[in-house]
């Protein structure tokens, strides 16, 4: 029996109807300064997550989204947010400001 969990119905009514994957793209939202990277992204399942994980929804395909989570593991982009991160919280209006590169 887990310690915490959400249920399904909750997550359901939380993410709609228009994100159809089994899966979300995730980044660590506190990162610490000895760490070696500042972004840390992986595709998580998708369940009910905690808020020290942020989840990127879109209508991208699944090949883009595999691609953005390519650019979250790239030096740029993570060289660019330990510029952009004064303290150990990464939030959404920082990964909005990184060089992503359009998939087109």
């Amino acid at each position: 029996m887990p310690r915490y969990w959400v249920d399904e119905v909750d997550v359901e009514l939380a993410v709609g109807d228009e994100w159809r994957n089994n899966w979300f793209i995730g980044f660590r939202r506190f990162g610490r300064a000895n760490d070696e990277r500042t972004i840390i992204s992986s595709i998580v399942p998708r369940y009910g997550i905690a808020d020290n994980i942020a989840i990127c929804l879109s209508k991208l395909s699944a090949t883009d989204h595999a691609y953005l989570l390519s650019l979250f593991s790239s030096f740029v982009v993570d060289y660019t947010a330990r510029q952009k991160v004064g303290g150990v919280m990464i939030n959404h209006f920082i990964v909005e400001q990184l060089p992503i590169v359009a998939p087109n």
